[in-house]
């Protein structure tokens, strides 16, 4: 969906009255006349196509709309004001009061489109809008926050640390927005709908394609779209708001305490083959088997990368080769099939490949005490109804297969 160009005075208007039910209450604290505020409340319901207040003597009362609207835009507003608190903080720099009710959308448009581009003209081009005209904004949104946002980088312009955290703010504004407008199309039956996941291995090959078929078959018009990478790149991105969950291996310590993880179950670890392997079909494997094969690994600093170490050390075992650093699935079964290799893998993530005969398990024990399997989130992410399907549906897939 193409979020509308909103007025962030206008949402702050309709919050005021939402709040405290009168437009005279709304106009002292927002400080605009109560004409100017009504005029407001109109614009916004011919921009969203809803009617969000019903007028009556006493005051104004939201309409069903109005409600559904209204926390997901205290949201926005509030993360704003948060956002550029803390990063004035970074900045070292008192706040100005004026920011709330003066920054304007098409400055944080800006914020976000310099900080993705690196460049005034980039931004400017992904924007529609002359270079000039994107210079001048951004440096009115500087003058206005009272702190640097922008300096020279080698490659054109990049934000300084207090601009990216108000940034981040910028982007999970526009997410509450897009969310916001989302939940509004759904009060008249099925709309559209967008759930953005970030997949790690372990959730690829069964737990994460029996969701989304099962979400996506009762609810045709839901749009999913699945982002693969490392994990400190879609920790990133769910920070930012580019995506609503990481669903894989759950990380001991937590990331961080904006982060929320739920787990959905236990997975192991174990040792694989290619069919034609020469351990293939043994029923009593030694750790001292494995020293003249190499291996496939993941890179360093996975769990599974840590584990496939503590074990080569646990039993003295030097590879002969030095080991190749795959994460792709595809990869590694071919990779087993074209050499007498070895790999450590998750047992739940090969489960059909062993079912089909493409791999083979060693029966030898790693030691491997388990990692759970699960959900991370923004700890402040307020899902959509399709988000809390998805949910749901992650959580059956879980149960159904007896993973728990």
């Amino acid at each position: 969906m193409e979020l509308p160009d909103f007025n962030l005075r206008h949402l702050s208007a309709y919050s005021a009255i939402h709040t405290l039910g009168t437009i005279k209450g709304a106009s002292e604290r927002v400080n605009l006349s109560q004409p100017a505020i009504t005029q407001a409340v109109g614009k916004l319901e011919t921009l969203v196509q809803a009617q969000l207040f019903i007028r009556h003597r006493l005051g104004m009362s939201p309409t069903e709309a109005g409600a559904v609207f209204h926390p997901r835009v205290w949201r926005a507003l509030e993360g704003l004001e948060t956002g550029y608190a803390s990063a004035a903080g970074q900045a070292k720099s008192a706040t100005n009061p004026a920011f709330r009710h003066s920054v304007r959308w098409t400055q944080l448009r800006a914020l976000t489109a310099i900080a993705d581009h690196g460049s005034y003209s980039s931004a400017a081009r992904a924007l529609g809008l002359a270079q000039p005209t994107i210079y001048r904004v951004a440096q009115d949104l500087q003058t206005l926050a009272g702190f640097s946002l922008y300096r020279k980088s080698v490659s054109g312009i990049s934000l300084t640390p207090a601009a990216k955290s108000l940034s981040r703010a910028a982007r999970l504004a526009f997410v509450e927005l897009a969310q916001a407008m989302e939940e509004l199309g759904q009060l008249h039956g099925p709309a559209n709908a967008r759930v953005v996941i970030g997949s790690l291995p372990l959730a690829r090959s069964h737990l994460l394609p029996q969701a989304i078929a099962w979400v996506t078959g009762s609810f045709p018009l839901t749009e999913i779209n699945v982002v693969d990478g490392p994990y400190p790149d879609l920790l990133n991105e769910l920070r930012d708001g580019r995506i609503d969950m990481i669903i894989g291996a759950l990380r001991d310590p937590s990331p961080g305490e904006d982060i929320s993880q739920g787990m959905l179950f236990y997975d192991h670890l174990g040792i694989f083959c290619g069919p034609d392997h020469p351990l293939a079909g043994k029923t009593q494997i030694l750790p001292s088997d494995l020293s003249p094969f190499g291996w496939i690994v993941p890179r360093q600093g996975t769990p599974t990368r840590n584990q496939f170490d503590r074990f080569l050390d646990h039993h003295a075992i030097t590879p002969t080769a030095a080991p190749i650093e795959a994460s792709s699935m595809a990869l590694i079964r071919s990779l087993l099939t074209l050499g007498p290799r070895l790999t450590m893998l998750s047992t739940h993530q090969t489960a059909q490949d062993v079912r089909n005969g493409t791999i083979c398990r060693l029966p030898i024990e790693i030691g491997d005490p388990g990692r759970p399997i699960g959900i991370a989130t923004r700890r402040t992410w307020s899902p959509t109804p399709t988000q809390r399907r998805l949910l749901e549906a992650l959580r059956d897939v879980a149960q159904r297969t007896e993973l728990i």
